[in-house]
């Protein structure tokens, strides 16, 4: 892994290949309901993925890290927001332009996706997708690239599966979202019955009673099948910002161009799994073992990971924005810093 840190942006871009492996990082949500643990004293939240659990790397350098290690730091794209610039850019100093996504403004993880799909179908219109979101923390990395690689194997199977990694899970949480598979429990791969988005404790006590998956969110698929997706469900979208991204050469800047400013400004709120994945045949889960997977979603999600990580030894190097071990360990809600 090279130290998300000290590089230039004048890299050539990413050069054209052919059904190669790609991965991801899903680095632009807003994370809302961590913001009472993660707002600095000036009154600026920091997007959890630019913070730190234990006052080391950032999650976003973690997501990275946990990318490369699957295909390599060449074929690592990350998709990012205009209004979160000055967090990430100085975690993606060493990461060519062309590799960096920058929507206008956030409009849902279905347009992140959309949007790095067609950017990528012009580097590789046959690529293999691994997509990870940049604020997750897991105990296991080994477990998980174990699950990734059997995902992967699975599109060299059938490209035009979508595979999600569902966990199984250790208990019931209000606060996570469930897939509830198809068929005979304990399969290892099946097909999709439903979504359910953070359901009351009895229903999600229920689910977990009938073999429902913690959702991570993380998904392989080809670059031609995710397309596919969207533009079944919503095709006027994939065609207008096609068009947009064809007018435009975007590869040797992060910078938005005015016209994709504008689309962006009109577009809806898609959410992936609501909005584009329900329902469509050609969704598996794979069922995972419990990897020490969180999304650290809500304080007491961030407090409970806190809980299973053993100290480091010798000393810690400070987070670059905000570190969460020490400001929950202070008990107090707001987070230290200046804007």
């Amino acid at each position: 892994m090279t130290h998300h840190g000290r590089h230039s942006q004048n890299q050539r871009s990413v050069p054209v290949h052919a059904g190669q492996r790609w991965a991801l990082v899903l680095a632009g949500g807003e994370g809302r309901q961590l913001q009472p643990l993660t707002t600095l004293n000036c009154g600026t939240p920091v997007p959890k993925q630019f913070c730190s659990l234990s006052g080391g790397r950032t999650l976003l350098e973690d997501a990275l890290t946990r990318a490369e290690d699957v295909v390599g730091a060449k074929r690592v794209f990350t998709v990012v927001t205009q209004q979160q610039q000055r967090w990430w850019s100085k975690l993606l100093v060493e990461q060519p332009a062309s590799q960096i996504l920058n929507q206008p403004c956030a409009r849902g993880t279905g347009i992140a996706l959309l949007f790095a799909a067609l950017r990528i179908e012009a580097v590789d219109p046959e690529g293999q997708l691994v997509i990870l979101p940049a604020d997750h923390h897991i105990r296991d990395e080994s477990e998980l690239r174990r699950g990734l690689r059997h995902a992967l194997d699975q599109l060299r199977r059938n490209s035009q599966q979508v595979v999600l990694l569902g966990i199984k899970p250790d208990q019931a949480d209000e606060a996570l979202s469930y897939i509830l598979p198809q068929g005979k429990a304990g399969l290892k791969l099946a097909s999709v019955s439903r979504f359910v988005e953070q359901p009351d404790i009895a229903s999600a006590e229920d689910l977990v009673r009938n073999g429902g998956l913690w959702n991570t969110f993380i998904t392989t698929a080809s670059v031609p099948s995710l397309i596919a997706l969207f533009e079944a469900s919503h095709k006027d979208i994939t065609d207008e910002l096609r068009r947009v991204l064809r007018q435009t050469d975007e590869s040797v800047s992060t910078q938005p161009t005015a016209e994709l400013s504008q689309l962006f400004s009109q577009l809806p709120e898609l959410d992936f799994s609501r909005d584009v994945l329900e329902g469509q045949p050609c969704l598996k889960v794979l069922r995972m073992a419990n990897c020490g997977w969180s999304d650290l979603g809500t304080p007491r999600r961030v407090a409970e990971t806190l809980s299973h990580l053993s100290a480091e030894s010798g000393a810690l190097q400070p987070a670059p924005f905000l570190d969460l071990a020490a400001h929950v360990h202070s008990g107090d809600l707001r987070a230290g810093g200046c804007c």
